[in-house]
């Protein structure tokens, strides 16, 4: 029973995420400067982190 109940929840998340997925192509194909990375230096920037350390290649 918990199984079912298991299998239905899983069905259900991937359906809300495949549509999310397509409406955001369908967003990104009529607004294409949203569909746009912004770089990680610009998000360093605007986080100001404090305390970096650099550990080397891990």
């Amino acid at each position: 029973m918990e199984q079912t109940f298991l299998s239905s929840q899983t069905d259900e998340d991937f359906s809300k995420a495949r549509n999310k997925a397509f409406f955001n192509e369908i967003q990104h194909l009529l607004n294409p400067e949203e569909a746009k990375l912004i770089s990680f230096t610009d998000i360093k920037k605007m986080l100001k982190p404090s305390n970096e350390v650099y550990k080397g290649m891990q």
